[in-house]
C-alpha cells in the first residue's frame, strides 16, 4: 500500500475546504440525487462525493454503502485529488498503490474504483466523486467523460451552495438589523447600523467617533430617505463609488446612476414598499466613477419616531458583481456540461448500436461453446446501456 502525498498547493486547498463550508453537513438531496444517478449510470453498487480532509476523508453523500468517514492514509481519493484527470483502478488487488489497503483486504473488499477531482473556480481539489465496485472492471473513453461531466456537476454545485448560504446570511442579519434600529434615530441609528453590517462581511475593528464618521467608515454604500420619499443621506463609499457630489446624489438625484435597463423596476420595488412601510431588497446595475455598472444588493428597513410614525428608509448597498459573474459563468458552465453529456450518451448509443451489429453477424459464425459464452456477454452488456439512458432520461423528464 502507497499513501497518498500531500498536493503542492496542499495549505491552500485545505483553507478552501473550509472555504466553501461543506465539511461536517447534514446531508442534502441534490448531493445525493447525484451519487445515485452515478451508480445507476454506471451500474456500480457504490457512488460517492468525498471531500478530503487534513486527516480524514469525509464523505458528503454516499450511495449504496452506510459510512461517514475514512482515515486519509486508506482514502483512494486522497490519490484522486492529486491530478487534474479522472483516476481508474480496474482491480485494487493488482495495484501496488491499492493492494495492500486495509479497504482493499478487508470489509468492504474494494476491487474496481474510479474517481474524478472536485475541482474549485481556483483550481483547488476539495474531494472526489467516485465510483466503487466489488469486481473488477474499467472505464471506457466515453464513460471516462461522462463520469468527468458529473464531476464538474458536483464541483459547479458547490459554488452555487456557497453563493446562496452567504447571501441567506447576509439577509438573516439585515432582517436582524432592521428589528434592532426599528426605532433608532440619527446619528445612533448609523453607529449601530453599522456594527451590524461589519458583523455579516466579517470585518475586524470597533465603530467609534461621530456617526457619520462611522457611516463613512462602513465598509459598503450606506443611504436614507425621509418620510416623503426623497433620499436625505449617502456615505463617502457611495460617493466615492459613483463619483457625485452629495448635492447631486441627494433628493432622487442618485437615480441617475442606476442602469437605465434597471430604473424601472428598481424606483417600482422602492415605491411598493414605501407605501405598505415594509422592508425591500432589489439588485439593480449602479453606475461606477470609472464608467461602469456594478449589480448592487440594494436592503432598505423603514424608521420609525419613538411615538410610532414612520420616518422613511435606511438601507445599505452591497457590491455583489462577483456572485453576478459566478452566476453567469455557472450558466454557461452548465450549457456545456449538457453538450458534453448529450455528445458523450451520442457516442453511447453508437458504440451499442455498433456492438449489436457485431454480435448479429458473429452469431452466423460456427464459434466454441467459451466464445460463445463470451457473445453472449457482449449482448447483454450492449442492449443493458440503451435501457439505462433511456431510464435515466426519463426519470429526468419528471422533475
Amino acid at each position: 500500500m502507497i499513501i497518498a502525498p500531500f498536493p503542492a498547493n496542499e495549505a491552500r486547498r485545505l483553507e478552501a475546504l473550509r472555504h466553501y463550508e461543506i465539511l461536517d453537513t447534514p446531508p442534502e438531496a441534490v448531493f445525493d440525487r447525484m451519487t445515485t444517478l452515478a451508480a445507476r449510470l454506471f451500474g456500480t453498487p457504490v457512488a460517492l462525493i468525498s471531500l478530503v480532509d487534513s486527516d480524514r476523508q469525509w464523505i458528503k453523500s454516499c450511495h449504496g454503502l452506510q459510512i461517514r468517514q475514512t482515515s486519509r492514509n486508506s482514502a483512494f481519493c486522497a490519490h484522486t485529488i492529486l491530478g487534474t484527470d479522472s483516476l481508474v483502478v480496474p482491480d485494487a488487488r493488482c495495484d501496488p498503490r491499492f493492494s495492500g489497503n486495509p479497504l482493499v483486504t478487508h470489509d468492504p473488499h474494494i476491487r474496481f474504483y474510479a474517481g474524478v477531482p472536485l475541482t474549485t473556480r481556483d483550481g483547488d481539489n476539495l474531494g472526489a466523486l467516485c465510483l466503487i465496485d466489488w469486481q473488477a472492471r474499467t472505464l471506457s473513453p466515453a464513460e471516462r467523460a461522462t463520469l468527468e461531466t458529473l464531476g464538474a456537476l458536483v464541483a459547479g454545485q458547490f459554488e452555487h451552495r456557497l453563493t446562496e448560504r452567504r447571501l441567506a446570511r447576509t439577509e438573516a442579519i439585515a432582517e436582524e438589523a432592521a428589528a434592532v434600529l426599528a426605532h433608532t434615530q440619527g446619528h445612533a441609528f448609523f453607529e449601530t447600523f453599522t456594527h451590524h453590517l461589519m458583523r455579516v462581511l466579517g470585518v475586524e475593528g470597533e465603530c467609534s467617533g461621530p456617526a457619520r464618521a462611522t457611516a463613512d467608515a462602513a465598509p459598503l454604500l450606506l443611504w436614507q430617505s425621509g418620510s416623503d420619499a426623497l433620499y436625505t443621506f449617502f456615505n463617502r463609499p457611495w460617493l466615492q463609488f459613483t463619483g457625485r457630489s452629495l448635492e447631486a446624489e441627494l433628493g432622487d438625484g442618485w437615480s441617475n446612476s442606476v442602469h437605465p435597463e434597471d430604473l424601472a423596476s428598481c424606483v417600482n420595488c422602492y415605491w411598493y414598499a414605501f407605501q405598505r412601510q415594509e422592508p425591500f431588497r432589489r439588485e439593480f446595475r449602479l453606475k461606477h466613477r470609472d464608467g461602469r455598472y456594478r449589480w448592487m444588493l440594494d436592503m432598505g428597513m423603514p424608521r420609525w419616531t419613538e411615538n410610532g410614525q414612520f420616518a422613511g428608509y435606511s438601507g445599505f448597498c452591497l457590491d455583489i458583481s462577483d456572485r453576478k459573474q459566478r452566476e453567469e459563468a455557472d450558466l454557461v458552465s452548465t450549457w456545456s456540461v449538457d453538450a458534453r453529456l448529450q455528445e458523450t450518451v451520442r457516442v453511447l448509443r453508437q458504440s451499442t448500436a455498433n456492438a449489436r451489429i457485431a454480435v448479429q453477424l458473429l452469431k452466423k459464425a460456427n464459434l466454441d461453446s467459451r466464445h460463445a459464452h463470451y457473445l453472449q456477454l457482449v449482448e447483454e452488456e450492449s442492449a443493458r446501456w440503451p435501457k439505462l439512458l433511456n431510464s435515466f432520461f426519463k426519470s429526468e423528464s419528471k422533475k
